[in-house]
């Protein structure tokens, strides 16, 4: 019986030093901020998922901005190497009836039919004469 007793107090001392060494556990994990304001983490953290996101767009936005200037800067570039664009500053693109373009007076002959292409339309003429860049008119007869 004696036994009984001691083993009984071993017990009980060892049950109240598990109790309050779980209490202490319980007590620093409750004390810890998380737990202990879970409603402001959850605030403090959603704030900074709404600067995150803020942050994300006005970048996206920056980007996008910067990517509408340079194709505005390539298009302009672009378009100023277009044939159209350089038809409408006042050239023009010059065809034989086959379809050859004509670079030089040498590959035409009185009374050939060319085709002008400028900037809003085609005009269609026959040679009357030919002229050389030094002023002389040039007598040129097609070889058959």
């Amino acid at each position: 019986l004696a036994q009984i007793a001691v083993l009984r107090r071993q017990l009980t001392t060892s049950l109240r030093t598990r109790v309050s060494s779980a209490r202490m556990h319980v007590q620093r994990l409750s004390s810890r901020p998380v737990l202990a304001k879970p409603l402001s983490r959850l605030r403090l953290l959603s704030r900074r998922l709404d600067e995150l996101d803020e942050s994300a767009t006005r970048s996206l936005r920056r980007r996008q901005s910067r990517l509408r200037e340079k194709l505005a800067s390539l298009s302009a570039r672009l378009e100023t190497l277009s044939p159209l664009a350089t038809l409408t500053r006042g050239y023009s693109v010059t065809t034989r009836e086959d379809g050859s373009i004509v670079r030089d007076v040498q590959n035409i002959v009185e009374n050939d039919i060319l085709t002008t292409r400028v900037a809003r339309g085609i005009i269609t003429s026959r040679v009357a004469t030919l002229t050389a860049d030094d002023g002389h008119e040039l007598q040129q007869k097609r070889n058959h």
